[in-house]
């Protein structure tokens, strides 16, 4: 056998085990997010005992271990750590909807419909997104925003945005009428739908105060030692091209970035200071009953649930 038609089979191979663990979970409903080590063991020393003869054996030994596979004979959930984790297979992410701009609706409408609160500020808002802003509030800058919310990307677009060829260099795709080319945000909404995916995932969505989501840009968080209030009685500092959040949103805010990060490595993937500090704040601020709720709701919508807040 020639190293080519090796490889041929390999990949092969590769294709069918694909195909029948993808057939397998239609035919299951199960979810694998928490598979037992025992599985994968069994899966593994099918896969090397797999030849040409009993590639019909194979499929069907597979099909036959995830049919009967028991939801309840789990362990936790892995912990990431470094790059143990397999894009796609630890963590479902978004895959209903990659229209944005729907999303929004969806959030307005059918998550926050009886506890319009925003994220940052704690303050209400009305189904129209206007906001009631209190006496105390002040806004440095994008006054003209501060009486809306919007739908603030607590990871930002840019930072998982930046691992698309579509955002960072364009493709031919990405043509104007008038011949020019462009790049960034837009070719990869016009272009790449696992961008629109990210972007469109309501885990990762939060009502803000327009002025606030304007200010605090794409700025990593960090605690800001001394640093004043930006924005008055609202208790958000936005300073030296970082933001610190309150106390009132660290919890949700480290559950919806450590989601990002799980579910989608190859896009996203924090740094050792940015963990260490989402995970303190995941352990000092615990899930709360609306945040439970919150992901519930988005986990019937969106059809995958953010492991963070649900075993929590």
């Amino acid at each position: 056998m020639t190293q080519r038609s090796t490889r041929g089979k390999s990949s092969l191979y590769r294709t069918l085990v694909s195909s029948v663990f993808a057939l397998g979970l239609v035919a299951s409903s199960g979810s694998f997010a928490n598979t037992p080590t025992s599985f994968a063991e069994t899966i593994s020393g099918l896969s090397q005992q797999l030849t040409v003869k009993n590639v019909v054996d194979f499929a069907q030994k597979v099909t036959d271990i995830i049919t009967h596979y028991d939801p309840q004979d789990v362990k936790e959930l892995p912990q990431r750590s470094g790059k143990d984790f397999t894009p796609g297979a630890d963590y479902q992410g978004n895959r209903a909807n990659d229209d944005f701009q729907k999303v929004k609706n969806i959030l307005l409408r059918q998550v926050y419909f009886d506890h319009r609160t925003t994220l940052y500020c704690g303050y209400p808002f009305e189904k129209n997104k206007d906001v009631d802003l209190p006496q105390g509030f002040v806004a440095p800058e994008h006054k003209e925003r501060a009486e809306r919310i919007e739908w603030e990307h607590v990871v930002p677009a840019e930072h998982f945005g930046q691992s698309f060829i579509e955002w960072t260099k364009g493709v031919d795709a990405c043509k104007r009428s008038n011949g020019h080319y462009y790049k960034g945000r837009k070719c990869a909404e016009d272009r790449n739908q696992e961008y629109r995916y990210m972007q469109a995932d309501m885990y990762n969505l939060f009502p803000a105060v327009g002025a606030v989501n304007a200010m605090r840009s794409n700025y990593p968080y960090r605690v800001l030692t001394g640093v004043p209030n930006t924005f008055g009685t609202c208790e958000m500092k936005v300073a030296d091209n970082y933001a610190e959040p309150p106390e009132r949103a660290r919890g949700e805010i480290a559950r919806a970035m450590l989601y990002m990060d799980a579910t989608y490595p190859t896009h996203y993937q924090m740094g050792d200071r940015m963990r260490a500090m989402v995970n303190e704040w995941n352990r000092t601020y615990p899930v709360t009953a609306w945040e439970c709720t919150r992901a519930a709701r988005i986990e019937s919508l969106q059809g995958n649930a953010n492991p963070f807040v649900k075993e929590a």
